[in-house]
Formats: C-alpha cells, structure tokens, sequence
C-alpha cells in the first residue's frame, strides 16, 4: 500500500509538471500569436505605404524627360520598396510556422495532462479499493476472532455447567 501511495504521488507530480507545461504552451502560443498579428500589420500597413510611395513616385516623373542614370535609380527605389515588402512577407511566414509550432506544443501538452489526469484518477481508485479490502479484511479478522472469543466463552460455560 505504501508503495501505491510513492506511485500515486509520482503520478500527481507528474500530472503538475504537465499543468505546468500546458500553461507554458498557453504563454507561448499567445505570445506567437500576437507576433503573427502584429507582423502582419506591419506588412499590411507597408504595403499601403509603399503603394503611396510608388504612385508618388510615379507622379513625380510623369510627363518627364529621365535620364538614364535617373530611371535607374527611380528603379532602384522602387525595387528596394518590393524587397522591404518581401522581407515582410518572409517575416509573416516565419511567425506562422511558430505559432503553427506552438499551437502543436500545445495540443501536446493538453494530451500530456490529460493522460496524466487519468494515471492519477487510476491510482486514486485502486488505493480506494485496496483500502476498502483491507478495511473488509481487518472487519473479518475482528469478526473472527469476536467469534472464536465467543465459542471459547461458550465452551467455558458449558464445561462450568457441567462439572457444577
């Protein structure tokens, strides 16, 4: 019984570790999540920025005479314009996979605790039980020796009826 109870309290140990962990993942999810969404407000709020900025620089030279050397660098400009909006992209990729990575850490952890629920509630029954045979055990015992007592008082009796 002794030992069922070391088992029990590791199995508890264990099912808090796991509590412990679910709530980490819940922190860690959140915290991706909300980097999601603010790297794609950020791209979002880039892209309408670098539209205004290319339709600006298109007013600019329109109706214009450009040298070569200018049309190059309007170019330029515009292209470093696309692979900011780019990095940005690659920046709401990468904060997809980790909340994707977290929210599987997550799912892996609610699957830990609630197995380790179940080893606990498991252990918590089979003390019941084997305190309950004990306990059904020892009232026997009790019983038994109630009765022997009894049939010893009996037989004395009836041994002092006897030889009175």
């Amino acid at each position: 019984m002794a030992d069922l109870s070391k088992i029990k309290q590791l199995k508890i140990h264990k099912m808090q570790a796991a509590e412990s962990a679910l709530q980490k993942s819940v922190d860690e999810l959140q915290k991706a999540l909300r980097a999601l969404e603010t790297a794609k407000q950020e791209k979002l709020a880039y892209s309408i920025w670098r539209t205004n900025q290319e339709l600006e620089i298109y007013k600019q030279i329109d109706n214009q005479i450009l040298k070569m050397k200018q049309l190059d660098e309007l170019r330029n400009r515009i292209s470093t314009l696309y692979e900011k909006e780019s990095e940005l992209s690659q920046q709401v990729l990468e904060r997809e996979t980790q909340a994707s990575a977290a929210k599987a850490y997550h799912q892996k952890c609610q699957k830990a605790l609630r197995e380790a629920q179940k080893d606990v509630e498991k252990y918590e029954i089979l003390t019941t039980e084997i305190s309950l045979v004990a306990q059904k055990e020892a009232e026997r015992q009790s019983e038994d020796v109630l009765d022997e007592f009894s049939s010893y008082v009996t037989e004395k009796n009836r041994h002092a009826d006897a030889t009175a």
